[in-house]
């Protein structure tokens, strides 16, 4: 930001939100996941939201399930987590958690800008890159399987 701190990006602010939303309303607790975890908590912190984890080490989806799964295993397990990320990537989110024996229910987060009716419009570009983007990733986790995911944080 203007005061050289690390701030969450927008895509992280309204999953953030989002998490913030669902935490106020069944008061579960919140578990975030990736380098960006400690930014992430400090945000909410300034919204009065708790986080009871963080997982510091992930470095992309696939770590992001791996990990969680194995911090949570940790604590006792959970049956079903509720996993918050936007529309796009919530198919690859939910697959590569149930790869790692992880029940979730989706929770969709907005992205930046809503899409437009007539495709011309250039803020369908976040769009059509962020579905290009999963589709590609999901192929290649499919067909080629997950090659940048360390086994252990």
């Amino acid at each position: 930001d203007a005061n050289k701190q690390i701030i969450p990006n927008i895509y992280t602010q309204l999953r953030l939100q989002q998490a913030a939303l669902q935490y106020q309303a069944t008061h579960l607790p919140l578990l975030l996941s990736g380098v960006e975890a400690p930014w992430m908590q400090r945000w909410l912190l300034h919204k009065n939201i708790p986080t009871t984890w963080l997982e510091k080490r992930s470095l992309n989806t696939c770590e992001n399930a791996r990990f969680t799964a194995l911090l949570l295993q940790k604590q006792g397990g959970a049956a079903a987590i509720e996993l918050v990320t936007d529309a796009y990537h919530m198919p690859r989110s939910r697959r590569l958690f149930a790869l790692n024996g992880i029940e979730t229910v989706p929770v969709i987060a907005p992205l930046p800008v809503e899409p437009m009716v007539w495709w011309p419009d250039r803020r369908n570009l976040t769009h059509t890159r962020r579905a290009i983007h999963e589709l590609i990733a999901v192929a290649r986790d499919v067909w080629v399987g997950e090659t940048n995911c360390r086994e252990v944080p």
